[in-house]
């Protein structure tokens, strides 16, 4: 949207003029398919295309399909990567309401934002009259305790023709003036299933990953969900680099729960001192494999699962990486015991 908001005394010559152009918030456009990052090339455009089936969702599709005043103004809020921008993104899409739509970075958007794009804004005549103007603030959570708390009489003031968008990842950080103004809809985890039919079809669409293993896209979803942007950054790194570290991540993994069932930790002991492995990443990996082994008693489960939950605490809190990795890697596969 092309338009230009003038604040202050124009015309009198006495007080310079204030011009916020909000062409500097546009709608990103599509490029060229062979320069798109993936996140962007196979991101989902309609709501065909889009996993997340949860009936509140599917509620507000509908809603936007058929009554689209009718919608509230919402919080949608889950962890990173898990479709939220790309569904607001799709809902805009539906309605052809690109045009009355103002998109706000949350850690761009302070009090003088809110006094002044955002006001202005609400201020202007909608370009669809038969479609409410959109407000949407991405990684809302972002936006400044006193921004959030000036939205509280804007949101109430133009209610008749404004609806609020904010997504957010930590939700205990937006302000009860702001969340007692919206529905909150918690997107939760994207279905699994759905979310490897996606990464199997960009697989088949980039020809550099056609070769790629199916047990190579379960290992993805198993480190990274349900972080679907993270996915396909991964895919995107295995097309660029190759033999990339999360490759060598998953091998790692492999072969120290081979010695875990073993009990012999040769193997492991000199693949947990490799330098291209993510350590923790490397239990997680060990971990699941772990669980979902048929042979494995539980009480070798409960000691095992212990012993890596207290490695991850002890590199999450300080413990260097290298020495808690490789104690736990010893203990796991019975070293010198």
């Amino acid at each position: 949207m092309n338009i230009t908001i003038r604040i202050g005394m124009a015309a009198n010559g006495m007080k310079p003029e204030v011009v916020v152009d909000l062409s500097r918030f546009p709608q990103r456009k599509e490029f060229p398919s062979t320069n798109t990052l993936f996140i962007e090339k196979y991101r989902p455009k309609t709501f065909e295309e889009y996993f997340v089936s949860d009936p509140v969702v599917q509620r507000l599709i509908d809603t936007a399909k058929t009554k689209p005043i009718k919608l509230p103004n919402l919080i949608l809020h889950s962890s990173a990567g898990t479709g939220k921008t790309t569904f607001v993104r799709a809902l805009i899409r539906e309605m052809n309401a690109e045009d009355n739509t103002l998109t706000l970075e949350g850690s761009s958007s302070g009090i003088d934002t809110i006094r002044g794009i955002v006001t202005e804004f609400v201020k202007t005549r909608a370009q669809n009259p038969n479609l409410p103007k959109f407000i949407h603030f991405e990684e809302a959570s972002n936006v400044t305790p006193a921004a959030q708390d000036a939205l509280k009489q804007i949101i109430e003031d133009s209610s008749k023709t404004c609806r609020f968008i904010f997504t957010c990842n930590e939700i205990e950080k937006m302000r009860e003036p702001v969340i007692s103004r919206c529905q909150m809809v918690n997107f939760g985890n994207p279905d699994p299933d759905k979310i490897r039919q996606r990464l199997l079809y960009v697989c088949s669409c980039e020809s550099d990953l056609r070769q790629v293993p199916e047990r190579m896209v379960d290992d993805i979803i198993d480190v990274c969900y349900p972080d679907v942007r993270k996915m396909l950054v991964a895919l995107e790194m295995y097309v660029t680099l190759g033999m990339t570290e999360f490759e060598a991540t998953v091998n790692a993994a492999r072969t120290i729960y081979g010695c875990i069932a073993t009990q012999i930790p040769d193997a492991a002991i000199a693949v947990a001192s490799r330098r291209d492995i993510d350590q923790r990443t490397v239990l997680r990996l060990v971990y699941r494999d772990i669980m979902r082994s048929p042979a494995m008693s539980d009480r070798n489960k409960r000691t095992y699962v212990s012993i890596i939950c207290e490695a991850d605490y002890r590199m999450a809190v300080g413990t260097l990486r290298e020495f808690a990795f490789m104690a736990a890697v010893m203990e796991l596969t019975g070293y010198a015991v």
